[in-house]
């Protein structure tokens, strides 16, 4: 008996068909490469108890100075603190919550009483230009020191809060503070490496970015010779949608450009270039930064920006995603966030016809290979100070990621699998192939999955004959019966375990040629 070996290598393929695409794999859920090799993404456990009122939309995980590991979420309504197993809301009062998605301004923006009835909403009363919703309301958070400087672009005020660990008798703060002495209606808000406080979307400005004077986030005096807090307003094409920290100094986004924030130090402080065009982000979210670089989607394209250069992400499942994305909802939802365990960054965001995260694309930046999924989440937060990812699900509970092999406690049988794109085995699609037996490649644990296979008479047929499922005996052999000039092949799991899948080895007898 002589065997075919099939070996494809990583990443999933989206370009065009899946007849396009032999010799690759073409779909899964849930699964990764790692040195070459298939395995499935790990499992998630819940962290909370009892679901937050609506979905997180930014989190961060980070310490205190007495070594207490907490995370601050903020959620369409609320600032919340993850303290132990315990949520609690940390929300100032007065706060604006963000608004429902596809929100538009005008008459009809803010909650039912505010204003009067039949006039124009002013341009104070919710953020930069009074109407942020058309580039999706965002919450930024980052730390300064042990304490958190966190902001709601719907709110616009400037938030802190700190857990004290200086004290003696340690005591969180029992709500977020208002900085009472920065601008207001600002976009959002990060704490830069020289620990000044850095304002984007600034007082109503939408171009417009400020600073704290260095180490006193109470000082925004930009008339004070003897400070260092300035403003400028950038000379940009769009206005600022988010901003995040790369080395070298802070990336800021506007719909169209990408321009780059250095300190210089005195008399200016802070120096800015356009350093991309044509680069905007598809939506507010839309990025993630690893190892001081920073990936981003665009309108039709992937981006990356490392040691002042912008440059494009060749992306193998690109057509996929641009023709399955929600793009109004996209606006709004659509987050990014690097992984952490792993050097991965992913991107979740809404599927066709949904209003809220149901699909993810992960992009591997050392091996370079695409994978998509179905997964809930609305926010990320990467293995650090918690030693595995963070995700929020649209359920409004908390998980932690790469955790066991099950989804909080429950099986993933059927939900981890990969699909193949149509193979010739061999032939190239001129002969029929009869497929009388497999020998999966797995290294053990070859009774966690089974194998499918999908097949067509022609290339073109619009029928597809789904054969299997084929379940593997102990040394990985598979007694199976199929035909067909086009085969896809199907790897699912049916346990839940750690396997992989490198070479595999079919037993094929040619057929003839109708």
């Amino acid at each position: 008996m002589t065997l075919t070996a099939l070996k494809f290598p990583p990443g999933m393929s989206r370009l065009g068909s899946d007849a396009m695409q032999r010799g690759r794999w073409w779909s899964g859920n849930l699964v990764r490469w790692r040195n070459g090799t298939l395995v499935p993404i790990g499992g998630w456990d819940r962290l909370t108890g009892a679901a937050m009122s609506t979905p997180a939309r930014r989190m961060l995980a980070w310490r205190s100075a007495n070594d207490v590991r907490y995370v601050a979420i903020g959620t369409d309504q609320q600032l919340l603190l993850l303290d132990g197993a315990a949520l609690v809301d940390k929300t100032p009062a007065g706060f604006v919550p963000l608004p429902p998605i596809n929100q538009g301004g005008g008459y009809g923006t803010g909650n039912y009483d505010y204003s009067t009835y039949d006039t124009p909403r002013d341009a104070g009363a919710f953020g930069p230009a009074g109407n942020p919703y058309s580039r999706g309301a965002i919450w930024t958070i980052d730390t300064w020191g042990e304490d958190i400087m966190a902001l709601a672009s719907s709110d616009g005020r400037l938030l802190h809060m700190s857990p004290n660990s200086t004290d003696a008798q340690p005591v969180f703060d029992a709500q977020a503070a208002v900085v009472a002495t920065a601008p207001t209606h600002n976009r959002g808000v990060l704490v830069t490496e020289e620990r000044h406080a850095m304002l984007f979307g600034a007082a109503g400005n939408p171009r417009g970015v400020a600073w704290c004077s260095r180490e006193n986030f109470n000082d925004w005096d930009f008339a004070n010779v003897n400070n260092t807090a300035g403003f400028i307003e950038l000379d940009c094409q769009g206005i600022l949608i988010n901003a995040m920290k790369v080395r070298g100094g802070v990336l800021l986004w506007t719909e169209k450009e990408l321009w780059l924030a250095r300190y210089v130090g005195l008399p200016a402080i802070y120096g800015f270039e356009r350093v991309g065009q044509a680069c905007g982000m598809i939506g507010a979210n839309a990025f993630a930064a690893a190892a001081g670089t920073a990936y981003w989607v665009g309108a039709g394209s992937f981006w990356t920006y490392s040691n002042g250069t912008v440059t494009a992400i060749p992306c193998e499942v690109s057509d996929y995603f641009f023709r399955r994305i929600e793009l109004p909802a996209a606006a709004q939802r659509i987050t990014g966030g690097a992984i952490g365990r792993f050097p991965e960054v992913w991107w979740l965001f809404p599927d066709a016809g949904e209003t809220e995260n149901s699909s993810y694309i992960a992009f591997n930046f050392l091996e370079g290979w695409w994978s998509t999924g179905k997964l809930d989440r609305s926010c990320i937060d990467g293995a650090g100070v918690w030693p595995r990812p963070l995700m929020a699900g649209t359920d409004g509970h908390l998980y932690q990621h790469e955790s066991g092999w099950k989804a909080a406690g429950l099986t993933r049988a059927g939900m981890v699998w990969v699909e193949s794109g149509a193979q010739a085995i061999p032939g190239g699609g001129d002969r029929i192939m009869h497929i009388t037996g497999a020998q999966l490649d797995n290294g053990g644990s070859y009774d966690c999955t089974q194998l499918y296979a999908y097949t067509r008479e022609t290339r073109d047929d619009a029928v597809e004959f789904l054969e299997g499922p084929f379940e593997p005996y102990a040394d990985g052999w598979v007694e199976c019966r199929f035909s067909g000039r086009d085969i896809r092949l199907r790897i699912e799991q049916v346990e839940d375990e750690q396997w992989t899948v490198g070479e595999m080895r079919f037993d094929v007898t040619p057929g003839g040629r109708r």
